[in-house]
């Protein structure tokens, strides 16, 4: 499979960018345990079909870079990037396939992962990353290693100044959050839901807001020459009562939502069909 290159981007830009690789169906990532199974599966069995553009990969040098130079300037006392494979759980149960993690980083008692991300992510991806971070600290332990707290450190690529005089922005580009830690046995028992998942359901791409970041409609009461809505509502039947209550509004306007991630950013976005599911 070979990538299109549809805005004429340089050799230079080229080079710099990962391409898209065919996936190991005897070995599962993290990532991919934690995602959607149709993705695999697609990358599996159709990747040769898969179409992409390279500019798709654009985004992705910021993330690479950050975590390099995180890499690079960590102290000795820190393991960073060591990647770790199980291919049983801790009673000795077989998975049937080879499960790899690598964490950024973990010293002392505390894993932390990096990531960069658009302002607001937490609206579709916090879930999923303390599921990523959980499975983390099941494969330290494994080792007889403990671990007390996981972080994430968040790295706002499309942070603005301007925008931090609104209610919940970030201060700065930069975040640290703490995230859950479950128990030893509720990390195995999720590994195996998520495999059981996988095997059951290879096709499976769950229409949420953590899969497929998708947004329901909404439904705006405007009025006529204004440009900002009234009110936003998450139902017209909603719209329509605030209306009667507070005598504004000419109109309701429905705001249509969808799979954000679906449309621009899923890999296997060329062939799949999930994505014409609203």
């Amino acid at each position: 499979m070979k990538p299109t290159n549809k805005h004429n981007l340089p050799e230079r830009v080229t080079r710099m960018l990962p391409v898209l690789r065919k996936v190991n169906p005897e070995r599962m990532s993290v990532t991919h345990l934690i995602d959607s199974p149709l993705i695999r599966t697609t990358l599996i069995e159709r990747f040769d079909e898969v179409q992409y553009d390279v500019s798709d990969m654009l985004s992705t040098i910021i993330g690479i870079s950050v975590h390099e130079f995180c890499e690079k300037m960590s102290p000795d006392d820190e393991d960073t990037e060591h990647k770790l494979e199980f291919t049983k759980d801790s009673q000795g149960k077989e998975f049937g396939l080879t499960l790899v993690g690598k964490a950024d980083n973990f010293f002392g008692t505390t894993i932390i992962d990096t990531k960069t991300k658009a302002v607001g992510f937490k609206k579709f991806g916090i879930e999923e990353i303390e599921q990523q971070l959980n499975i983390y600290a099941w494969m330290r332990r494994m080792r007889f290693e403990v671990v007390e707290e996981l972080i994430i450190d968040v790295w706002y690529r499309d942070w603005k100044l301007r925008d931090t005089v609104k209610k919940d922005y970030p201060p700065i580009l930069f975040e640290q959050i703490k995230v859950p830690l479950w128990t030893f046995e509720e990390q195995e028992k999720f590994i195996w839901e998520r495999l059981d998942f996988h095997k059951n359901n290879p096709y499976a791409c769950p229409n949420d807001r953590t899969h497929r970041w998708k947004k329901e409609d909404t439904f705006a009461v405007k009025t006529k020459g204004k440009k900002r809505a009234d009110r936003v509502l998450n139902s017209k039947k909603e719209a329509e009562e605030w209306m009667k209550q507070n005598g504004r509004g000419d109109f309701i306007e429905t705001r249509v939502g969808g799979c954000l991630r679906c449309e621009n950013h899923c890999n296997v976005r060329s062939i799949c069909k999930a994505k014409e599911i609203k």
